[in-house]
């Protein structure tokens, strides 16, 4: 029996459930609540997925079986709600599905709830919507404020319809997608904002809001060559060194490597020349008899592809703004047009003060002379200057010199004294220890003995650094939200045409921003996703190209795949990480590729369903990649 519930058939639904289907939902962490309540369908149900969370551990997330994806669990926040660390909350299915009823006219029409949100609404309402959510606090996109200022001097207010409406604001600190801070501290205030929207003439376009390009880094210089490897064979020399012969014993060390060393299959080695020989070897293919040949095979294929670190994203973003000069009752329009451009100063530029440059002062090392007196050198009278440093630096001299020779003359005494070894080393450490000339000269010697101070650079971490976010389309229902925005460059032109008080009737901002930081897969879904996370969550382990190129886990799944091993060094491989225990399996992965060998088959028939290598989709390779 499948555990997906039907429509009009939700009780007893988890009854007559076979124990690999049962292990299989307590491996994915469904309850019986989470799929109960369905009372209709995207396809089959609603149902709990493990989201990655803190320090590993899995953040239950309750959504519904992707359309186009088998193995892949759809959840679109803007349908949740009441969804925390600990709790999956609560996720409405029937709203995958338009809900239609009957008109007078006898005419099936979109359910009313729904038409409030995809037709044009008006400023009024969208400005009503924020201020209630305002007052629930409710995600997982924060609230964000309108005004009827926002919209009264745009010059495209009610000739471009509102759900297609942009919306630039700019906080105090870097923010997500979702505007979210501390429960205690919702809603965030911006500090300045401004409306604008696309198409219709106002020279914005969807392609260059939300066009970006993503990919993977790939380096091609792996590349297959001839090296050359030099033995690593134990040196006779060596051996004799550590025996104790000196060195300048030659003649000993000659008759000793004769009798103990000497390869009676290598003539050449006690005079030396295969040496000789082998360098021959290497330079034939350089500059000798080799050097125009080739080596290796010529008919080749000798490069590949390895993966690098990071990702390669670029998304610019570039939004008009445009203003008219409007007067509304008694409102001054030269005054009203200079408040605006203040405010979107405010928007997009920070006031600075001018900064002449500072100081670092790093201290010279080594021996200082100090206490000089240097001011006739720093007034420009060297000679007098040189006199006095002379001076100064010779008394220095004396004064060091009688110490050194008061320290000597201290000597002869001290071993006098000395009874025996011991208490002549501990009277001359003691001495030394009391006089600054010694301890001088016993520094200098172990200056080759310090090491130098240990630099630890400052970790970067993925924290959001732009304080700009940008919703895209209706802010009831927005087609996207872009947060960790930073704002690059603003241009500013005026109409030529004046208006009231001789003052310009129209001004247009040109903005360019760009992302804090790359967008990996979830990020780019958060945008789409009511700035809620990912929009998929699934029990797959990684591809391939998330692990290096030539690891150990890759070489363990590809021969696993092959039912054996593509080749000796593969096999070596993995015999050697299963030696050391580095590789271990998720609970039961056969219970969880029997769970979603149904969505398979669903998807792409009984053939594929029945695949063999569906179970190792679900292995758990832990090696040193």
């Amino acid at each position: 029996m499948s555990i997906w519930p039907n429509q009009g058939d939700n009780n007893n639904i988890l009854q007559n459930v076979d124990p690999t289907e049962a292990q299989a939902r307590g491996i994915l962490g469904l309850t019986d609540s989470a799929i109960a309540d369905s009372t209709s369908t995207y396809i089959n149900g609603s149902y709990l997925g493990g989201a990655d969370g803190p320090a590993g551990s899995a953040i239950p997330v309750i959504g519904t079986d992707s359309l186009f994806n088998p193995f892949y669990i759809f959840r679109y926040a803007h349908f949740a709600s009441g969804a925390s660390d600990v709790s999956a909350g609560v996720y409405d299915v029937t709203k995958h599905r338009f809900t239609y009823q009957s008109s007078i006219l006898g005419a099936d029409v979109l359910h009313e709830e729904r038409r409030k949100v995809i037709e044009n609404p008006t400023a009024s309402i969208i400005i009503a919507e924020s201020q209630k959510k305002a007052s629930s606090k409710e995600g997982p996109l924060y609230p964000s404020p309108y005004q009827y200022n926002d919209f009264l001097w745009c010059k495209y207010y009610g000739k471009i319809p509102n759900n297609r409406l942009l919306t630039l604001r700019r906080y105090p600190i870097p923010v997500e997608d979702n505007l979210g801070v501390a429960q205690q501290n919702l809603p965030l205030i911006p500090l300045a904002q401004a409306v604008t929207w696309w198409g219709g003439g106002s020279g914005n376009t969807l392609s260059s809001i939300l066009g970006m390009s993503y990919g993977f880094n790939w380096k091609d210089d792996a590349t297959a060559t001839v090296q050359d490897v030099e033995g690593n064979e134990v040196e006779a020399g060596k051996v004799l060194d550590a025996l104790g012969v000196k060195k300048d014993a030659e003649t000993l060390r000659a008759a000793l490597t004769a009798i103990f060393f000497q390869n009676p299959n290598n003539p050449f080695e006690a005079s030396g020349y295969d040496a000789t020989l082998q360098q021959f070897v290497k330079d034939s293919w350089q500059n000798g008899a080799y050097w125009n040949r080739v080596l290796g095979p010529i008919n080749v294929i000798d490069k590949t592809k390895l993966r690098e670190k990071g990702y390669v994203f670029t998304h610019q973003i570039k939004l008009d703004f445009e203003y008219t000069m409007r007067s509304y009752g008694n409102v001054n329009p030269k005054v009203a047009m200079l408040d605006l451009m203040s405010n979107f100063l405010s928007l997009t530029y920070n006031r600075a003060l001018f900064w002449g440059g500072s100081y670092r002062y790093f201290q010279k090392t080594g021996y200082l002379a100090l206490g000089l007196n240097n001011e006739k050198l720093e007034q420009g009278n060297a000679i007098e200057g040189a006199k006095d440093m002379l001076t100064q630096l010779g008394g220095l001299t004396v004064e060091k010199a009688s110490e050194l020779k008061n320290f000597l003359d201290s000597l002869g005494s001290e071993f006098d004294a000395a009874t025996n070894l011991e208490e002549t080393i501990t009277k001359l450490t003691t001495a030394a220890g009391k006089n600054p000339v010694l301890q001088d000269i016993v520094s200098a010697r172990l200056s080759g003995l310090y090491q130098k101070p240990l630099v630890l650079r400052a970790l970067l971490d993925g924290r959001a650094v732009g304080e700009w976010h940008l919703t895209v389309g209706n802010p009831m229902d927005p087609v996207a939200v872009i947060g960790n925005l930073c704002l690059k460059t603003t241009t500013v032109a005026f109409t030529e045409e004046l208006g009231d008080s001789d003052f310009p009737v129209g001004v247009k901002f040109s903005l360019s921003l760009e992302p804090g930081r790359p967008r990996a897969k979830q990020d780019i879904e958060s945008m789409f996703n009511m700035g809620g996370g990912d929009m998929t969550f699934t029990k797959l382990q990684d591809p391939a190209s998330a692990y290096n190129s030539y690891g150990e886990y890759n070489s363990i799944r590809l021969s696993n795949a092959q039912g054996s091993a593509i080749d000796s060094g593969i096999q070596a491989v993995q015999d050697m990480v299963k030696s050391s225990g580095a590789v271990t399996n998720t609970a039961a992965p056969s219970a969880l590729s029997d769970y979603f060998k149904r969505s398979v088959q669903r998807a792409y028939g009984d053939g594929f369903a029945n695949s063999g290598i569906l179970p190792s989709y679900f292995q758990e390779l832990k090696t040193k990649d």
